[in-house]
């Protein structure tokens, strides 16, 4: 039977910072449960207090006496999505992280891991956390068959773990006419004999499992062995691609950020690749923070997309637009091959110019196949995502809709 009272879930998510997909699978998420539940009511999570809800029916709590008063009054805390559970960036991100999961327990609330993905967890305090208080969720679902292993690895073996998708594969991009507009404001002209390639690039190899995280590191130019150099060499490559995008298919090369600041700056590591390259005049970043279904929008008018970012290519697959992977975790490479693209993938650990030429020359010239192909595996991961709410209606004992 239906519950005789208003429904009220927590959601504890990355997605109030400044990671476009972390927003994106929040925005995906609110959608999907909003179409479930129409008269829930959300309160989002956030150490942010300058985050404001793209949806306005959201409620916002802040801080650590919110954030407990929240909890005591919810029915239902959704963890996740996102990758919640990984010690690269800092070793302190798990401890931080499972803090709300632990609270939510001690008032005899229900948890549910909400479609993460897991990993890396490799120091000895996360293998620890995760164990001793994941076990103690109610039910976990994860976007991919290798957060499932991880977790049994890392000794999760009590709640029942499902493999769903990714919820931002689901989310729905803006009206085509509200993106047109947004292309006129950046003055991007469309036109079919100079095709929009998009490039969606990002920091890395600032990450070691230290105290300290990324930003830290970041601003005070700490490095790991070899980190510096590699890193050199990445922009590099992706300088000569994009100059290779000009001149053999006389691309105009779009720059997406899915990181505003934060430390990671994908702006700016836009501008650093610009700046090693002979075309500039043919390059163009976005110059606004675009909500996730406007920037879903403008990927889905480019022909192509060059991603070092995970959820740059989960927008433009759900937009049936071919994609490059730059992978420097697992989980991208996980991607990929669920959409049976797992040959268009190159290792940021051993990147080079002739590498990426080689497989930018069968992805353009095949993007016409690879339209056809990934679409239904794309409407399968979309069914998969939206099993997540199935699960979460289960908690709740909460009536499906037919």
């Amino acid at each position: 039977m239906r519950a005789s009272h208003t429904m009220k879930i927590a959601i504890s998510s990355g997605g109030t910072g400044g990671n476009m997909g972390d927003r994106a699978i929040l925005a995906a998420t609110l959608q999907d449960i909003r179409e479930s539940i129409p008269d829930v009511k959300i309160t989002l999570l956030s150490i942010n207090p300058d985050y404001r809800s793209e949806d306005k029916d959201i409620n916002m709590a802040f801080g650590k006496w919110e954030t407990f008063k929240t909890l005591q009054s919810i029915d239902l805390l959704l963890w996740g999505g996102g990758n919640l559970l990984q010690d690269q960036s800092s070793i302190l991100y798990i401890p931080w992280q499972l803090s709300k999961v632990i609270a939510a327990k001690m008032f005899g609330k229900k948890v549910m891991c909400y479609a993460q993905g897991i990993g890396p967890i490799e120091t000895s305090i996360g293998k620890f956390l995760t164990k001793l208080f994941v076990n103690r969720i109610d039910l976990i679902t994860v976007r991919d068959e290798q957060s499932k292993e991880l977790f049994k690895k890392r000794g999760v073996v009590k709640p029942p773990i499902y493999v769903t998708a990714d919820p931002a594969i689901n989310l729905k991009p803006s009206d085509p006419k509200e993106t047109q507009k947004l292309l006129s404001t950046e003055n991007i002209q469309l036109d079919e004999d100079k095709p929009l390639v998009c490039i969606a690039p990002r920091r890395w190899f600032h990450y070691n499992y230290t105290i300290t995280p990324v930003s830290y590191n970041v601003k005070h130019d700490i490095w790991p062995k070899g980190g510096k150099e590699k890193f050199l060499n990445y922009l590099e490559v992706m300088a000569k691609t994009a100059d290779y995008l000009v001149e053999e298919l006389n691309a105009k090369v779009l720059f997406i950020s899915m990181v505003l600041g934060n430390g990671q700056n994908d702006e700016k590591i836009a501008e650093e690749i610009i700046q090693r390259m002979k075309y500039k005049r043919n390059t163009k970043i976005l110059s606004s923070d675009y909500k996730p279904r406007e920037l879903m929008g403008i990927i889905g008018e480019t022909e192509l997309l060059l991603g070092t970012r995970m959820h740059a290519l989960i927008l433009a697959s759900a937009m049936n637009v071919p994609v490059v992977g730059v992978i420097y975790q697992s989980k991208m490479k996980s991607f990929l091959q669920m959409i049976g693209q797992e040959s268009r993938a190159i290792d940021i650990e051993d990147i080079s110019f002739d590498k990426m030429v080689n497989i930018i020359d069968d992805t353009w010239n095949n993007r016409g196949q690879i339209k056809e192909d990934i679409k239904p595996k794309v409407e399968e991961l979309q069914k998969r995502a939206s099993s997540n709410v199935d699960f979460v209606l289960k908690l709740l004992e909460y009536p499906k809709k037919m």
